[in-house]
């Protein structure tokens, strides 16, 4: 976020298109809390997840927001 927002300071991007980037991104952080809330969830009941698909997820979940991220930026 502080990237999208400085590079707005730096290269005058129009204010629209950075509050429309960090709203996006604001969605996916907020889906990524939402998936680690439920494994926490999970695994404090007493059921454990299978570490490697734990990873997995953690992995994906982390090449969307990189994605994202790419996609953001002009």
């Amino acid at each position: 976020m502080r990237t999208l927002l400085l590079e707005h300071c730096l290269t005058e991007r129009p204010p629209d298109e950075v509050a429309s980037a960090l709203s996006s991104l604001s969605r996916q952080l907020s889906a990524i809390g939402n998936n680690l809330n439920q494994i926490a969830h999970v695994l404090n009941a007493g059921n454990h997840a299978p570490v490697s698909q734990v990873l997995r997820d953690i992995q994906a979940a982390s090449s969307e927001t990189r994605a994202l991220l790419r996609n953001l930026r002009p």
